[in-house]
């Protein structure tokens, strides 16, 4: 009994601290000079789901990315071209925007994604905040992107 009553605790204290990242969820594009990169997230509550497909002239790469909870917490977990996954901690959330870190790791150290009204930004940069940026559209409702 004294395992449940733990688990219980622990499930309720872990769906408090959780914030609700629901609005990433969806299918998301952002078409660049030299770069097409998608992003599809899916799921709900405590787990997301995502993978990243960035194509250009030179190459493809795709990057597994998950949002779980960790020991921490919130936990963004990336893991690219297949390799083992890099954990980023929680920092910071609000309704529509939340900062993941990890400042042992050589880069990106943060990971942020925001909402701007239709569009999911997302940003992976060092400890000054110095690094790519990405705007993403909804896939379905954005026009294809020039080929490349």
């Amino acid at each position: 009994m004294k395992t449940i009553s733990a688990v219980a605790i622990w499930l309720a204290t872990t769906a408090m601290q959780a914030p609700n990242l629901d609005w990433m969820a969806g299918d998301w594009r952002s078409c660049g000079a030299t770069s097409i990169v998608e992003e599809h997230w899916l799921g709900s509550g405590p787990l997301l789901a995502g993978v990243n497909l960035t194509r250009s002239p030179r190459q493809t790469t795709f990057e597994h990315l998950r949002i779980a909870p960790g020991p921490g917490g919130p936990t963004y977990y990336a893991s690219p071209g297949g390799r083992p996954a890099v954990a980023f901690a929680l920092k910071t959330s609000g309704k529509d925007f939340a900062v993941f870190e990890n400042l042992a790791h050589d880069f990106p150290k943060r990971i942020a994604y925001r909402r701007d009204g239709e569009a999911l930004v997302a940003e992976a940069t060092d400890q000054a905040g110095h690094g790519p940026s990405w705007r993403f559209l909804p896939a379905a409702a954005s026009p294809p992107c020039a080929p490349l």
